[in-house]
């Protein structure tokens, strides 16, 4: 049986995040380790300025992103982006955008975001006409 102290391609980190200060650029953080450019999963779950924490990545292209979003906020509002006043965390429109500006498909909503990257997509062998088909909003109903 192995451990967690024994995983040996686990790096624990302890930073605050942000998308304003260099020193707190997701980007800037992992460089300090040796982890791939296109490293297999990235969460991004903080509550607040998620969309902008991913929109700051600039040099790392994981293969897949999962990230938090309003999901309160109908799906199709193209403005509501967090801003700590007016808007309380991001909805589904503008992080599917930053999504596809990044080089990610939509695969599933189930109140997190998740994406893979376009040259990974055709593995997965999804199919959809609308990528509301897949804004499940019944994940917390059981």
């Amino acid at each position: 049986m192995t451990t967690a102290n024994q995983q040996t391609n686990i790096v624990p980190l302890n930073y605050y995040v942000s998308h304003e200060k260099e020193d707190g650029l997701l980007d800037n953080i992992l460089k300090k380790t040796e982890i791939p450019v296109d490293f297999d999963l990235l969460s991004i779950d903080i509550d607040s300025y998620d969309y902008q924490v991913w929109k700051s990545l600039k040099h790392y292209r994981p293969k897949i992103v999962i990230i938090e979003i309003n999901s309160g906020v109908h799906p199709k509002d193209e403005t509501h982006i967090h801003d700590g006043q007016k808007y309380e965390g991001t909805g589904f429109r503008p992080t599917y955008n930053l999504g596809i500006e990044k080089g990610y498909k939509f695969v599933l909503h189930t109140g997190n975001m998740f994406f893979i990257r376009n040259d990974l997509f055709d593995k997965l062998n999804i199919q959809y006409d609308n990528p509301l088909e897949n804004f499940i909003t019944t994940w917390g109903s059981r």
